[in-house]
């Protein structure tokens, strides 16, 4: 299944996260995957994985990481934006610099990503795009659910994932002429091992009584990356157990 998916170039933000990591353990046995993250060491290590540490908010960091890229690989055939910032505190103790920031890094470091590879894309006229949203790019956090947990999810990332998402949607219309395929996925929450109290809470909201584990997105990822989804762009591909059904 999925057997164009091989020899692949491709990049993904966030790559040391958690999401990042299995991302990349899925793509790396047939591709070659360049992983973009801040912190100082990479935490998935393979013949076929590269890392390259820098800002994605600095626009001239990744303009200078993808040149690289370019002059090594000749191409790059698929950008996974994938890195995000969710800063927990509730609205009345969220800080403009707080909002600033998660825009700058969930939405902003998305579009310099975008930029940056799409123009080798364009020559190229091919390549395949898919953004990270989210549930709550669509739809609203319950705050009966979080209360004082610390889990909440802020105004500020359910912003910029509705952002991106819309983004998603603009690019794919008018970068379509260059053959050039833009998506999102969309998922509810990941299971991390939360507290019990939160979970008797969220489980209630989800037709499926569970979480996501963070492999279900491999599938959902794998679709919009291959030939597979040849004629689907613009969408966004919602992984959530039910969540947004009620």
């Amino acid at each position: 299944m999925y057997e164009d998916m091989k020899n692949k170039i491709g990049i993904i933000t966030g790559g040391n996260g958690r999401l990042g990591q299995t991302f990349a353990a899925a793509l790396r046995n047939k591709n070659r995957v360049y992983l973009f993250d801040i912190q100082n060491k990479c935490l998935i290590q393979d013949e076929n994985i590269f890392y390259c540490q820098l800002d994605i908010a600095n626009e001239e960091a990744v303009r200078s990481a993808v040149g690289d890229i370019l002059k090594k690989e000749k191409q790059i055939d698929f950008l996974i934006n994938n890195a995000a910032l969710q800063i927990t505190n509730p609205f009345e103790k969220m800080t403009i610099d707080d909002f600033r920031k998660s825009m700058d890094v969930n939405l902003n470091a998305a579009y310099i990503c975008i930029k940056a590879v799409s123009a080798s894309m364009i020559l190229q006229k091919k390549g395949n795009i898919v953004n990270i949203g989210s549930i709550y790019g669509i739809t609203i956090a319950d705050p009966n659910i979080y209360g004082n947990s610390e889990l909440n999810s802020p105004d500020a990332y359910a912003a910029s994932k509705a952002g991106l998402i819309h983004l998603t949607k603009y690019l794919a219309v008018n970068l379509a002429k260059y053959n050039i395929r833009v998506n999102s996925i969309s998922p509810a929450g990941v299971f991390n091992n939360q507290p019990q109290a939160f979970m008797e809470k969220y489980l209630p909201k989800i037709p499926m009584n569970r979480m996501l584990n963070r492999e279900e997105l491999i599938g959902p990822l794998l679709f919009l990356l291959s030939d597979a989804s040849s004629y689907v762009t613009g969408h966004n591909l919602v992984v959530d157990g039910g969540f947004s059904c009620l």
